[in-house]
Parts: C-alpha cells; structure tokens; sequence
C-alpha cells in the first residue's frame, strides 16, 4: 500500500453520511445479529468531527463502507478523549473499521505537502502497516457472532 491507498481510505470516510444519535446499548433481538459499538480514543482536540466508516468485506475494505456516520465531537457522543458510536444491530461476520478525526470540520482529511497525513486516524485491531499506511483487510478485521462488543480505536 501507499499514500494514494491511505488517501482513498480516508476519502471513503470523507463521504460518510449517517444520523448520528446516540443510541442506548440494547440486546440483540435477531439471533442472527450482534451489537456493535466503535469506541474511539486519543483524541487530542476535543474540536471538530469524528468519521467513521464500517466495511464488511475484503473486496470493499476501504472503498465502500457498509456502515457509517461523522460525529461531531460534544458532549453527547464524547466525554475527555473518548467518542463512542452505536452502529445499533448487524449481521454476525467479520468487519473492519477506519477512522479519522476532522479538526477543522471541512470534511476531508488534511495532509503536508509530502503526503503524510496532518489529521489523526485509525483502524479497527489498531493495526497500522509499514509508515502508518492502512492495515491489510486480513489484519484489521475482527469477528462478532451473537454478541454485543464494543471495538476500540486508538487515534494516531
């Protein structure tokens, strides 16, 4: 991967639309569906907006986000450095998630004139791969069957 692949996968979250109501932490009612919550952490500058983006396979790892919301950064969705994100019932599988945190709120992600990202990000296991670039679908994704779990996503 390269900085073009980094770019398209921060441009992916750049376009994510979502309500983004804080919703209360419920059982799932399917017993083929599990809870999902996205926490985030590390954050630097409790200013701007949080994008986050869900994907639920390798072939649409980080092109096409099957789930996903920006969520501005208040009292509401965070508390210290820490913002959390119901994405509410899904089907069991695998998934993966990126994110980054827009501190100006122009959405788009901001970058030096030498490519490297000038805005904070991260991915679901916390993996990064060679210089900071997006992990591999086979590292980042995780599985949920069943279950209510909460993913957690240190900023870097």
């Amino acid at each position: 991967m390269n900085n073009k692949s980094l770019l398209m996968a921060l441009l992916t979250l750049n376009s994510a639309h979502a309500d983004t109501t804080n919703l209360p932490v419920i059982t799932p009612k399917n017993q083929s569906a599990s809870e999902l919550v996205i926490e985030i952490s590390n954050i630097k500058s409790m200013t701007g907006n949080i994008n986050i983006a869900v994907f639920d396979n390798n072939n649409s790892w980080l092109t096409n986000a099957a789930y996903s919301t920006v969520l501005t950064i208040d009292k509401k969705h965070c508390q210290q450095s820490t913002c959390r994100w119901l994405v509410g019932e899904i089907q069991n599988g695998s998934y993966g998630v990126a994110v980054f945190h827009d501190v100006n709120s122009d959405g788009k992600m901001e970058y030096s004139f030498l490519g490297i990202p000038q805005e904070d990000y991260g991915f679901s296991n916390n993996k990064t791969s060679l210089f900071g670039l997006p992990p591999t679908w086979d590292k980042a994704n995780f599985s949920i069957k069943n279950q209510t779990i909460t993913h957690k996503i240190n900023l870097k």
